[in-house]
């Protein structure tokens, strides 16, 4: 539904507007560079700070810094290739898919496989906690 929402904003505004479309592909691509840096910037630190909390173990540190690289990898691998696609895609056929890749496919992506990660190592760090006290934890589930 979101999916269809956004591209009927842009069928709109495409149909309405023409003359007046703000950005070009040169633009998008700055955009999303300036984008993809400020996750890739920010993301160790807010990782860092909201694991650091659960230090139940010599073994935390490095699961955590574990959780940190492997969503800094995920981050360039996946956020480069998603920038040839995009181009691609706005270099070959129309502009009026552009909102949907900058809203859609671009942040909200990014904050999914963050949360994913961070979900995971969070899961990981609840099961060693359950080992180490030999009792039940629960933790939402």
């Amino acid at each position: 539904m979101y999916i269809a929402f956004v591209y009927f904003i842009s069928s709109f505004y495409f149909v309405f507007f023409l003359n007046s479309f703000p950005y070009t592909e040169r633009d998008f691509a700055v955009f999303y560079i300036i984008q993809q840096t400020g996750i890739f910037l920010f993301t160790p630190i807010l990782l860092a700070l909201s694991l650091s909390i659960f230090a139940f173990s010599w073994l935390n540190p490095l699961l955590n810094a574990i959780a940190i690289t492997l969503t800094l990898t995920y981050s360039s691998v996946f956020g480069g290739l998603r920038y040839i696609v995009f181009a691609y895609i706005l270099k070959n056929f129309s502009y009026i898919h552009m909102p949907a890749m900058f809203f859609l496919f671009g942040s909200l992506l990014d904050f999914i496989y963050i949360v994913f990660f961070y979900s995971l190592c969070l899961y990981v760090t609840i099961r060693l906690f359950q080992r180490k006290q030999e009792a039940f934890y629960r933790w939402g589930f």
